[in-house]
């Protein structure tokens, strides 16, 4: 038999399946029954519609009962299919999935798993990579652009083909970048502890705001209305003087300072008892006196002045603030601050056999202590020969220390009209305060003629102060909790309500109250050891050896400085950033020298035009000194208290200095 549509002979089985379809058609004529012959047919029959427009191309045909074969199989296998086989087997799509390599705002579409059947006989353009190319075209292009055979491929396959939306990529960035954040409750925490720092800080910035008072750099008036010259006359009638008392260790400073103070009544008597039994408790009977200024537990421990400590006192004659400072020579620091705070020194001596000889020596600090006190400005000086009971009061003893203390003293620069010496006894008493009254006391000085202690210290020459000049004052000590500052009075006066500059800090503040000698005054006058309290300042950035000073007059601070320098004996010679210690008033850091200018010739003074590349032992020169912090000070000719100062090295002093240049 011949196939109508083909014109091939059909064998014996094709008929048979022929005949089985017509059947089936025709006993179910409203809802046919679609075999696989029917659903081949009607699949070969739509290719060969699209194929109408398109070239023939050759191709091989398989057989009906192939097909027929495939389409029942049980078993699905995927293949990929190649033109011209003689075989064709069921293919499944693989899963691909499609995303835009730019995110879109319109959602994507994506193809997965889908199976069909196709005959060998489609275009390679129907296979199932035409089918993916077709679902990545639909991914970014419109369905309209597509081509109608496209559409109509799709279209079949709508079925078996599933599509869903498939999120931007945008979105799973932000979800990776959300987790790599806190989470909300740590956010809060966060967010807590920061309001609370932000509390707090606040509370500090309100309180500081609170706190900070505007003072003017412009001068304001005092207080209370007084008459300045009436006030320097009084002053000139009944000075305050200064002196400090300086001397090799166990000399007997304290105690000839313990009995000025007792005999000038500014200790009492049971006091003095107090201190008596004490001392006499620990051993120590002989120290009750020099209780009276050692009263840490420390010093009376050692029997040695540490610190300085000082006192006020008064005669008829005068007001005096005493200072007494250590002997040891581990403790010269605290002499300098001592002696920068005085007029007039005295220099204790021990008149018992060798124990003069023992502080005269290199070793001892008699030499030292007096060419400090030289350096420092004191041009007064009164040697108290002590303990001359050790020695029977004999005048060849007093004599002979004399003698050699005389021609030191010229040496180091003092006049004969400066230098006095005077037997004493600080133990005992004779001669410190009152002149001998007993026939003992007359007989064991019936040899000196001359003054008490006391009354040298009154008799002094008054000293001139500078009144006129601005006001300025070194601090020495600083009580914190009343804002008061202790010092004494370089240049010039200050009253309660004037305006007052510190350098270097330049924090300024007003004068609230002042003490001289131990009242509440309404002036301080150069020479008055005072106590100055000043309202709207911070301590924070103030320390002991700053400078106060009138409103507009601003004491300069500076790292650098030209000095006119004199060198005493040196183990080495000082070369161009040789370090060592500088000492100005209370105030100690370290220096160094960074230029040599030139040299000055040791008899005339005159200037010399070499340079020379270090300095030798008691040269005089003019140098650049380099310091390590900002120091207030002076040119000497301003101020000679604040334009002075001293070397040390190793534990010597090596030199003294004037500012020249700034």
């Amino acid at each position: 038999m011949i196939d109508k549509k083909d014109g091939k002979p059909l064998s014996k089985i094709a008929l048979l399946a022929k005949a089985r379809a017509e059947k089936r058609a025709q006993e179910s004529q409203t809802t046919p029954v679609k075999t696989s012959v029917s659903i081949l047919d009607k699949l070969k029959s739509k290719k060969n519609d699209q194929l109408e427009n398109k070239p023939i191309e050759k191709r091989k045909q398989t057989s009906k009962l192939y097909n027929l074969a495939a389409f029942k199989s049980s078993k699905l296998k995927t293949f990929e299919p190649a033109p011209f086989k003689e075989e064709s087997k069921l293919e499944t799509i693989p899963k691909e999935v499609f995303v835009p390599k730019e995110p879109q705002l319109e959602p994507t579409l994506t193809l997965i798993d889908i199976s069909f059947n196709t005959s060998s006989t489609s275009s390679s353009k129907y296979r199932p990579s035409s089918i993916s190319k077709a679902s990545s075209i639909l991914v970014n292009h419109s369905r309209s652009e597509l081509p109608e055979s496209y559409k109509r491929k799709l279209e079949e396959h709508h079925l078996n083909t599933i599509y869903f939306p498939y999120t931007n990529t945008q979105l799973v960035k932000k979800l990776k970048t959300n987790f790599n954040k806190p989470s909300p409750d740590d956010i809060v925490i966060d967010a807590q502890k920061s309001a609370f720092e932000i509390e707090k800080k606040t509370e500090k910035v309100i309180e500081k705001v609170q706190k900070l008072k505007i003072t003017s750099k412009t001068p304001t008036k005092p207080k209370f209305k007084i008459d300045v010259d009436a006030e320097l006359t009084k002053r000139k009638a009944k000075p305050n003087t200064s002196f400090v008392v300086i001397g090799h260790v166990d000399a007997g400073k304290s105690t000839l300072t313990g009995r000025l103070l007792l005999e000038s009544n500014v200790v009492d008597k049971n006091t003095y008892t107090k201190l008596k039994r004490e001392a006499e408790k620990s051993g120590k009977g002989s120290f009750s006196l020099a209780w009276v200024m050692d009263q840490t537990p420390e010093e009376r421990d050692r029997g040695v002045t540490i610190d300085i400590n000082s006192s006020q006192f008064e005669t008829p004659n005068a007001n005096f603030t005493i200072v007494d400072a250590p002997g040891h020579k581990d403790f010269v620091p605290n002499m300098i601050t001592g002696v920068s705070q005085a007029d007039i020194a005295v220099l204790v001596v021990d008149a018992s056999i060798n124990a003069f000889e023992s502080g005269f020596n290199l070793d001892g600090q008699t030499k030292e202590h007096t060419i400090l006190a030289k350096s420092l400005g004191i041009n007064k000086i009164i040697v108290a020969v002590n303990k001359m009971d050790n020695v029977d009061w004999e005048e060849t003893r007093f004599e002979e220390i004399k003698l050699q203390l005389y021609e030191f003293l010229k040496f180091t620069g003092f006049k004969q009209s400066e230098i006095q010496f005077i037997p004493i006894s600080g133990l005992s008493g004779l001669n410190v305060v009152k002149i001998p009254e007993s026939d003992t006391d007359k007989r064991k000085l019936k040899w000196y003629s001359g003054s008490t202690l006391l009354q040298a210290l009154e008799s002094a020459d008054k000293f001139e102060r500078n009144t006129s000049l601005p006001f300025v004052l070194s601090i020495n000590d600083i009580e914190s909790s009343s804002l008061e500052f202790i010092g004494r009075i370089e240049t010039g006066i200050i009253q309660p309500g004037e305006t007052v500059i510190f350098s270097p800090s330049n924090q300024i503040g007003i004068v609230d109250s002042l003490t001289v000698n131990n009242q509440k005054a309404q002036i301080g006058i150069a020479g008055d050891s005072i106590s100055l309290k000043v309202k709207d300042i911070e301590l924070d950035e103030i320390q002991i050896g700053d400078v106060i000073s009138i409103v507009n007059h601003n004491v300069p601070s500076v790292k650098s400085f030209k000095s006119k320098l004199l060198l005493f004996d040196l183990n080495r010679p000082i070369l161009l950033g040789t370090e060592f210690m500088l000492f100005r008033g209370n105030v100690q850091q370290p220096a160094k020298i960074s230029n040599i200018i030139s040299l000055f010739d040791k008899i005339t003074g005159e200037k010399l035009n070499k340079k020379p590349k270090h300095l030798s032992s008691k040269q005089s020169a003019l140098v650049e000194i380099q310091l390590q912090r900002e120091l207030p000070l002076e040119l000497f000719k301003d101020n000679q208290s604040l334009g002075r100062f001293v070397l040390r090295k190793d534990g010597f002093t090596i030199g003294a200095g004037v500012v020249e240049e700034f």
